[in-house]
């Protein structure tokens, strides 16, 4: 059971808009088209490994992206505590999917209603939205494209690692 201030504390930081200074989306494309891709995310495979999972035979990439859901499902009690999981939900509840966690008898309707949202022009506004996040900063080289960029969520940057300028 949560606490008042628990409860307070949540309600009063849902308020603040966050600014998200490094993303890894790409302006281009910037959804994913099925669950499984945002699933397939090295730190969710780096985790559900961690958990004890054979993720280069069940979730490699000849694997389709949804399957590789479910061939995580054993695993996933293991890493529900973590930050990287609590990100993957909360990208879930902002597709519309109701679920706590992703289990046998409800991973197939994470996957339907994530293909049917993802579908949609410009979902990626109404994930972004559902968190409060009012820009997002993307990481880029100096002679990308810019072209059809949303600059109403995106805001380009440029890249300084040294690995890109040797």
């Amino acid at each position: 059971m949560r606490s008042e201030l628990s409860k307070r504390l949540e309600a009063e930081i849902s308020k603040m808009q966050i600014i998200d200074p490094h993303t890894h989306l790409e302006h281009q494309t910037p959804s994913a088209e099925l669950i499984g891709n945002i699933f397939s995310y090295h730190y969710i495979k780096m985790e559900l490994s961690t958990a004890g999972m054979d993720v280069e035979n069940l979730m490699s990439d000849s694997i389709p992206p949804d399957e590789q859901v479910k061939n995580a499902l054993p695993y996933i009690p293991r890493i529900r505590n973590t930050t990287t999981w609590w990100g993957f939900m909360t990208i879930c509840r902002a597709l519309g999917f109701e679920g706590s966690t992703v289990d046998e008898s409800n991973y197939q309707e994470l996957c339907k209603v994530a293909a049917d949202t993802m579908g949609s022009e410009k979902w990626y506004r109404k994930a972004l939205d559902s968190i409060n996040i009012k820009k997002s900063f993307l990481t880029n080289l100096p002679d990308e494209d810019f072209t059809g960029c949303d600059m109403e969520y995106f805001v380009p940057s440029l890249r300084t690692d040294s690995g890109f300028w040797t």
